[in-house]
């Protein structure tokens, strides 16, 4: 049985890949590989400071490349997420999501990153792990290739990532153009089922209390209005969860010692993220899609390869609007009109003073959070009720200030953005619920 330790030796064959990843290829023809891994809170990761040794491939390529120490990702789940990932655009920009109980899919008026990779001449492949990403959301444009068994049959980061490699091996042209690819590890999801040994890496294995599907029902989430917490479960649940990351991280090793292996990491920009975070009761809440504090849009974002500063860490408030535009400026690819977010490798990057917005839920509930620097305001749209936090001196969100009468303007002008297209409702909206449903959203 592996031991917690033996997860750090992951990093030395990791790390012989990286070393490479300064120098390479001209920008037109780099590789990118985008990975997504879902439901990943960036303070569980080691690079972020997390105590338990959950990720030390994500924490390899953080050390080889840089890392961005304040994400504020745009919606608290994954389809507005991932349209913002992909446009550039802000949740009330794109309108992908639910809305008056009908799911919303990406908008054909929008350019893609994948759609414009593949005009680039790139040959493009999606492994995808989740309902909703399947095709008829609109993500498969501008994929030549495009995976989503996941979305059907659950499949476990193994299944993924040898999609993936059998993929790179037969699949993939030989004609010389480079690759785009968007992997999307499903895991560290709810329910929280990690394999053997990861399983029992901090579990306590005399445990026999509440499991995830106990934690998340109504009589127990009753008990955090009432301030009852069971910790001995909520720990074992955290336990649960952070092993599904250290099982997914062990398969990114994988994917690395391949590109190392067929000689493509010297010309392979590599891109990691997450598209939400994940709630423990902090906020009288568990799981995600119903709030907006930074356990839910606290994510992490890694990039490594050429052109990228090696060791570094970014202390500016960043976006996850600003992956495409960083993408396409590393490429020399213009930047289409939609695009809100800011390349970070170009210039000063992401100013101090910058508000960056989140919004979207799993329900009709409408709120937006809006963050400047460490201030943090929360806004509703229906009645202009605003309650602000200062991140610096108050990282849990637990004492309220009076709101900033700047970023209540802000606020307010963030909702009156006009839809830069126009989403159409994904067919089969009943089935989509019952999905929501068995994921344990609603």
């Amino acid at each position: 049985m592996m031991n917690i330790k033996s997860l750090s030796v992951i990093c030395a064959s990791v790390m012989l890949f990286l070393s490479g990843c300064g120098t390479g290829e001209t920008a037109g023809g780099l590789n990118v590989l985008l990975v997504i891994v879902d439901t990943v809170r960036a303070d569980h990761l080691g690079c972020y400071g997390y105590e338990r040794p959950t990720s030390p491939v994500m924490d390899s390529l953080a050390a080889a490349g840089t890392r961005w120490e304040n994400v504020q990702g745009q919606s608290s789940w994954t389809l507005p997420a991932m349209a913002s990932i992909f446009t550039g655009a802000t949740e009330r920009a794109h309108r992908s999501g639910l809305r008056e109980g009908l799911a919303m899919g990406l908008s054909p008026d929008l350019e893609s990153m994948p759609q414009l990779l593949q005009q680039r001449g790139y040959n493009t492949a999606a492994f995808f792990n989740v309902a909703v990403l399947a095709p008829s959301y609109g993500f498969v444009r501008g994929f030549d290739f495009y995976d989503c068994r996941g979305c059907t049959i659950d499949q476990n980061a193994e299944e993924v990532t040898d999609s993936f490699l059998r993929w790179m091996e037969e699949g993939r042209r030989r004609d010389g153009s480079p690759f785009f690819v968007t992997l999307h590890l499903f895991d560290p999801h709810y329910p929280y089922t990690p394999p053997e040994p990861w399983k029992s890496l901090w579990t306590d294995t005399e445990f026999r209390g509440a499991d995830w599907t106990d934690v998340a029902s109504a009589d127990y989430l009753a008990g955090f209005s009432g301030g009852e917490v069971d910790s001995a479960a909520m720990h074992h649940v955290i336990a649960c969860y952070d092993a599904e990351i250290a099982y997914t991280d062990s398969q990114l090793s994988r994917v690395f010692s391949f590109l190392r292996r067929e000689g493509l990491a010297d010309s392979t920009l590599v891109i990691l993220m997450a598209d939400h975070g994940e709630e423990f009761g902090e906020h009288g809440q568990v799981m995600h899609g119903f709030q907006l504090y930074q356990e839910t849009v606290g994510v992490p974002l890694i990039m490594s390869g050429p052109g990228v500063p090696s060791g570094a860490v970014r202390e500016v408030t960043v976006a996850q609007i600003d992956v495409l535009p960083t993408l396409l400026g590393r490429l020399g690819m213009q930047v289409p009109p939609q695009v809100q977010g800011m390349d970070l490798l170009a210039g000063e990057g992401s100013p101090e003073d910058r508000v960056i917005p989140s919004s979207g839920f799993t329900t009709d509930r409408e709120q937006a959070a809006l963050r400047r620097g460490h201030l943090k305001l929360f806004w509703q749209p229906g009645d202009g009720q605003a309650v602000m936090y200062d991140l610096a001196s108050d990282p849990e969100e637990l004492m309220p200030l009076e709101p900033d009468s700047g970023l209540v303007v802000e606020a307010e002008f963030y909702w009156a953005t006009p839809a830069m297209g126009e989403p159409a409702p994904v067919p089969g909206t009943e089935m989509f619920v019952e999905k929501l449903r068995n994921l344990g959203y609603i």
